[in-house]
């Protein structure tokens, strides 16, 4: 990945071509959309993006990162202070570089940084820990349908080797598609089961347990609910992701962008919420859905809607835990959030792309809140189509919920920092996170998830006991992601509406205050600038949409893996001058 990172780099800010010396208009010329007529934003892909020659280069962004304490999804790496010893989990896609760098830009402020490699701390090798990646998850991007689906056969299910043979007996096409390599040999499952983050998590607690002098540990690069609850009882310990171990994070200006700015514009995006009765959201690829809402559906909603990076812009997925506080994130609050009962969600949604790819254009169907219907040809509404009929998936009662079934509408989160992009490097190991966290990006899960009962903020004996009696799914997956969407809200007993996203812009970064602030850092307008917008053709793009929609992959393979590396992508922003 590293050697990927610094070709696209070096060859898309090192070669100054004519095509990227593209005037600001000729790039914002406006394309008419062929699915709704409307014009939407011109694709862009960040023109700054730089390769260090060394640990030195780094330096610079280092001594900020370990200085900042708002961070995706959990604090950021400055919550430690001067005297602490922190330890940094990587993992086998970290780059020692910039792992170096942070730990001498920790030295020069005081503290301690033990890096630390998951797979180490479970027993394996750097090798051992390839193979179990390789086991899992041997795909690109390109794969997204299988890709995804194999990672959450293997990780959500209790007993993933009976999933897989109804799977092969009943849908042979299918299962060979998820599982075109061999059969797994009982040594690479026993390396992808040492690798689940419940046992990584077990290993860093026994590691606390021999360290009480440690102040905590960074550790993953999202799923921060689920990770604190793996560390217990030491979740006060976990400070937050660790995702500045890469090129994409650290040599882009996601490093840089102000931590207060991008508190100031979740709790601006926020701040309705809980005086909404009706939301509604549409998009160009076909995504129309609505929800209707009592005022106490809408309380539980923002009592619950907070987590930094990732805001839980659905009733669902706010409820059912223990929320994060705000002003003390990531401590969470100490009143319980139920999930029933549920606000009645009807429409559909529709995608090309997950968090862990691509794939042909699929559409679900939902009705009060239940998926009734997938549409597609492809792999991904294949493997929808299969297991929205999976043995006893819709008559068995989760618990916490009043009626049966597991496909119950779940996650709609928004991403709130403009800085993020689609990452090339992660995106041919089959990861396709980063994009999601843009903010105005949003991202859908389905099927059902509960993070905490209320007798507290850990794993509830009640939903362990119910996946010991069955072999069901224990958490949601199925992504779909959406770049433009308008997404409204109603005020209750008022005849108004109020836009959190316009065509895919988050509206509280244009708010007075949001502009005030950022222009501590310089040009709000450059500060708050999204760099990256997707190209996606007949939208916002020339070309046709039922093409794209067919095979998404071409495209983004074009733009990511052969224009931004030749220096030809016309879309480079800001553009460069002459």
């Amino acid at each position: 990945m590293t050697r990927l990172w610094h070709r696209i780099l070096l060859c898309s800010v090192g070669v100054v071509s004519l095509a990227i010396l593209v005037s600001a208009s000729a790039q914002e010329r406006p394309t008419a959309s062929q699915t709704d007529g409307r014009t939407y934003p011109a694709p862009r892909f960040p023109s700054y993006l730089s390769a260090p020659k060394d640990v030195a280069d780094i330096m610079p962004v280092a001594r900020r990162l370990v200085r900042e304490t708002q961070g995706l999804q959990g604090g950021g790496l400055g919550v430690a202070r001067p005297g602490d010893t922190v330890a940094l989990i990587t993992n086998i896609a970290s780059e020692d570089i910039y792992v170096e760098a942070i730990k001498r830009a920790y030295q020069e402020r005081g503290i301690t940084a033990l890096s630390m490699p998951d797979y180490a701390l479970v027993g394996l090798t750097r090798e051992q820990a390839q193979k179990a990646r390789e086991a899992i998850r041997p795909f690109t991007g390109k794969d997204g349908a299988a890709a995804e689906i194999r990672l959450w056969i293997e990780n959500m299910f209790p007993k993933p080797d009976e999933t897989k043979a109804w799977l092969k007996a009943n849908h042979p096409e299918v299962y060979a598609a998820v599982y075109p390599d061999k059969e797994l040999d009982a040594t690479q499952k026993e390396l992808i089961n040492k690798m689940r983050s419940t046992n990584i998590g077990d290993a860093i607690r026994k590691f606390l347990d021999q360290h009480p002098e440690v102040r905590g540990v960074f550790w993953a690069k999202a799923g921060t609910t689920s990770r604190r609850r793996e560390v217990h009882p030491y979740e006060n310990k976990y400070l937050g992701t660790f995702t500045q171990d890469n090129a994409a994070t650290v040599m882009s200006k996601v490093a840089s962008f102000p931590g207060d700015v991008w508190r100031l514009i979740e709790e601006k995006t926020m701040e309705p919420v809980g005086y909404a009765e009706y939301a509604e959201v549409k998009d160009p690829q076909g995504t129309d859905l609505h929800w209707e809402m009592t005022e106490e559906m809408a309380a539980r909603w923002a009592a619950g809607v907070y987590q930094q990076g990732h805001l839980y812009m659905h009733p669902n997925q706010a409820t059912g835990r223990f929320p994060y506080a705000v002003l003390e994130f990531p401590a969470f609050k100490q009143k319980y959030n139920p999930r029933e009962p549920m606000p009645p969600t009807n429409g559909v949604v529709v995608g090309t792309a997950n968090h862990a790819g691509f794939y042909s254009q699929t559409k679900i169907h939902v009705e009060n809140s239940y998926i009734t219907k997938v549409e597609g040809d492809g792999l991904y509404a294949q493997l929808f189509q299969v297991f929205l009929h999976y043995p006893g998936i819709n008559e068995t009662k989760y618990p916490y919920h009043n009626k049966p079934g597991f496909w119950w509408f779940y996650e709609t989160a928004f991403g709130t920092n403009p800085k993020y992009f689609r990452d090339p490097g992660d995106l041919m190991e089959a990861r396709n996170t980063p994009e999601r966290n843009r903010s105005g990006v949003i991202h859908y899960g389905e099927g059902i998830r509960v993070h905490h009962g209320p007798e507290g903020p850990v794993q509830s004996k009640e939903w362990e006991d119910f996946f010991k009696e069955h072999n069901l799914p224990n958490d949601h997956w199925w992504h779909f992601h959406n770049y433009f969407s308008d997404y409204r809200l109603r005020v209750r007993g008022a005849d108004q509406f109020i836009t959190l996203i316009d065509k895919g812009h988050l509206t509280s970064m244009d708010h007075p205050e949001v502009r005030a602030l950022a222009s501590r850092y310089g040009n709000p307008d450059e500060v708050l600038a999204e760099d990256w917008i997707p190209e996606l053709p007949g939208i916002n793009a020339p070309g046709k949409y039922e093409d794209y929609a067919r095979n998404p992959w071409e495209s983004v393979e074009r733009t990511l893996y052969k224009e931004v590396p030749a220096g030809t992508y016309r879309y480079l922003y800001p553009p460069r001058k002459q």
